[in-house]
């Protein structure tokens, strides 16, 4: 296996340094700054919203399982108040 000649390193040094550039060139640019922008904040929005539908969805649950709660609480009153209203503390 032959080691490249020093030219040849020279010539990939400097393709490396024009790639660099270009790269640098390009990662300054304000087009690219303001699609990097752009992106970050429609990310964040989606995350903010994904955020609320999450919290309104687990509240309404709540709310569900509380509502549900409290109607089987009435009606076992209401049965025990039907079959022995006399042994109902408060009479």
């Amino acid at each position: 296996m032959s080691s490249p000649s020093l030219h040849q390193l020279e010539r990939d040094v400097e393709a490396a340094r024009s790639k660099l550039t270009n790269d640098l060139a390009t990662l300054r640019a304000p087009a690219t700054i303001s699609e990097f922008t752009q992106s970050l904040k429609k990310e964040a929005y989606s995350a903010k919203d994904e955020l609320i539908d999450k919290a309104k969805s687990s509240a309404h649950t709540i709310f569900e399982d509380f509502v549900d709660d409290l109607k089987g609480k009435a009606a076992l009153i209401l049965r025990l108040r039907w079959r022995s209203p006399r042994e109902l503390p408060g009479r």
